[in-house]
């Protein structure tokens, strides 16, 4: 369902399409767009500066799945069935080495990458099978599918999402006490220094939004919750982008032990936060 909740975000970047309908109107919720959708709008800039800044380390480590023919196009290989696939992205870099195949005379045989990890099953797990979660290669990304959890932890972005109610997460410079249980907040530099040394840091927040049915607006859409602790420099002012004519208004902030300590409720009536 369109919005089910604000994890979808982060995967924004990556959906079928941003808008399949014209964009001179509300729209109706649909799994199809997103420019609509409280969820999904509300971390889609988080997900794109992290992406177009380099915020995240590359993969230090690279999986070449390397499939015959045959397993290629005479099988259903997907993510579905495919746990070599599943687990591989979640640790380093994954590329596929087509194959060579007579019946496609254009299509030219792929080279494995110097130094690359070979995976001729597709049936091949790089986790143990009783993991719990997978870690990406150079520490930054934590996915834990029992608790239903992703956090990212690097000097300009770091983020806890998913079922994060109730627990409490102690990043390098951020602390996340959550009480909505499923919700996205991320803090992330904005003028290219590590959060500890920033002057200019984004705050954004999102909770699970749903339709008023099935594929009728208005979204409804659940305040996120809880208690946020920022390291950096002292001197910074809260803001909050209002609803309307985008203009900053100043929010109430502690400054303690090289900490800002802001309080997140429904009062806030924002996706989007700076400390600046």
């Amino acid at each position: 369902m369109a919005g089910s909740a604000s994890l979808q975000g982060w995967n924004a970047l990556m959906q079928y399409a941003y808008a399949q309908i014209p964009l001179d109107g509300p729209g109706t919720p649909s799994n199809w767009h997103a420019f609509n959708d409280p969820a999904l709008i509300a971390t889609l800039p988080a997900a794109a500066l992290m992406y177009r800044q380099g915020h995240v380390k590359q993969a230090g480590t690279t999986y070449a799945f390397v499939p015959s023919a045959g397993m290629l196009f005479g099988q259903a290989v997907s993510p579905y069935n495919s746990v070599a696939l599943r687990t591989a992205a979640e640790k380093g870099r994954l590329v596929v080495v087509m194959p060579q195949t007579k019946e496609l005379p254009w299509l030219e045989k792929g080279a494995v990458p110097a130094g690359a990890k070979v995976l001729s099953d597709p049936r091949q797990s790089v986790l143990d099978a009783n993991a719990s979660e997978a870690v990406s290669d150079t520490g930054e990304l934590r996915r834990n599918w029992e608790q239903g959890t992703f956090t990212i932890s690097t000097p300009r972005t770091q983020a806890a999402m998913g079922w994060i109610g109730g627990r409490r997460y102690s990043l390098p410079d951020v602390e996340i006490a959550a009480t909505t249980r499923n919700a996205t907040v991320a803090v992330q530099s904005l003028d290219g220094r590590p959060i500890r040394d920033s002057t200019q840091i984004l705050i954004s927040l999102g909770a699970r939004s749903v339709p008023e049915s099935h594929n009728r607006l208005p979204f409804h859409s659940e305040p996120v919750e809880g208690e946020l602790s920022v390291k950096a420099p002292k001197g910074l002012r809260l803001y909050r982008s209002a609803a309307r004519g985008g203009e900053m208004r100043e929010l109430p902030a502690s400054y303690r032990d090289g900490r800002y300590l802001i309080a997140l409720d429904k009062s806030l009536r924002s996706y989007w936060l700076f400390l600046k």
